[in-house]
């Protein structure tokens, strides 16, 4: 009898051991709770981080040293937006931050629904703007932002969603009778066209040889002229010779994510853009490489 009131007693005290207390369930929750707030605040101070340091490689690179800046559209800075943005906000406006210009235009949204929207952290960390594939989410910037020139250089940080030629990233056409000094489209050509002959430049001569969802520093350049030409991620494609005959310039303002017409908007892109930068002239090889290098140091694009 004592033997079995001694395994009882034993048993006893192994349930009364098996399980935890409120209290210490309690402090693990409380640990937990610790660590997750620990995270995430650590992770909000990297994205803090990276923004600041996206905003100083901003405000001291050399797009605005090099002469003929008309168009300068990011997202890092307060000052790129009328108000604060925050995630999945929609964009009636986007600044155009070029400082030399007083008659300053900047981008607007071609409807006000739907709007592009800003993405928080998309490009490696740092906000982007989404265009959407769907009707009249596009944005425009008001014609003479570029003095009406045929020379021009663009450069945009970007992760493309299409491959369709039709779908257009950025294009000054706003009326298919006339011509237009030039188009950029998704799967990465640059072309211009005078009503008669439309010459272009692609990536290594290869239609959508770039990768869906991937981020790319894109710097296209035209010479009346001369040739097209353009780079991706730094690695040159094959050039075109640029054989319009007569003047190329037209009073359409400039489509990002569209082709405007005089009536609506069409051909709309699918991509996410951080950054857009135009020159109104035709920049040498050696400040395309300045300003490449600055995007791809700023949005981490290794190339």
């Amino acid at each position: 009898m004592k033997f079995s009131h001694k395994k009882t007693k034993n048993f006893n005290i192994f349930r009364r051991n098996k399980g935890f207390s409120l209290i210490e369930i309690s402090v693990v929750l409380l640990i937990i709770g610790v660590l997750i707030a620990g995270i995430s605040q650590g992770i909000d101070l990297y994205s803090e981080f990276k923004i600041k340091t996206a905003q100083k490689l901003t405000i001291n690179s050399p797009v605005s040293r090099i002469e003929g800046l008309a168009l300068w559209l990011e997202t890092t800075l307060e000052k790129s937006f009328q108000t604060k943005m925050v995630n999945n906000s929609e964009v009636p406006q986007w600044n155009n931050i070029s400082p030399f210009d007083l008659d300053v235009k900047n981008a607007f949204s071609y409807s006000t629904n739907p709007q592009p929207t800003y993405l928080e952290n998309h490009i490696n960390g740092l906000p982007a703007i989404q265009f959407k594939k769907i009707s009249t989410n596009c944005m425009f910037v008001e014609n003479g932002f570029d003095k009406n020139t045929e020379n021009v250089t663009i450069f945009l940080a970007l992760i493309s969603k299409s491959s369709q030629s039709a779908d257009r990233i950025i294009e000054k056409w706003s009326d298919t009778s006339k011509p237009y000094p030039y188009v950029l489209r998704h799967n990465f050509f640059i072309a211009a066209y005078d009503g008669t002959y439309n010459p272009r430049a692609k990536v290594n001569g290869i239609n959508n040889i770039a990768k869906i969802n991937f981020p790319y520093v894109v710097s296209a350049r035209r010479v009346k002229s001369g040739n097209l030409s353009i780079w991706l991620n730094g690695d040159r494609g094959v050039d075109g010779s640029d054989t319009t005959s007569i003047s190329t310039i037209n009073n359409s303002a400039l489509y990002i994510g569209c082709q405007g017409t005089s009536s609506t908007a069409e051909s709309y892109g699918n991509f996410n853009v951080g950054e857009i930068i135009i020159y109104s002239r035709a920049l040498s090889d050696g400040e395309i490489l300045r300003v490449n290098q600055y995007l791809s140091q700023k949005w981490n694009i290794k190339f």
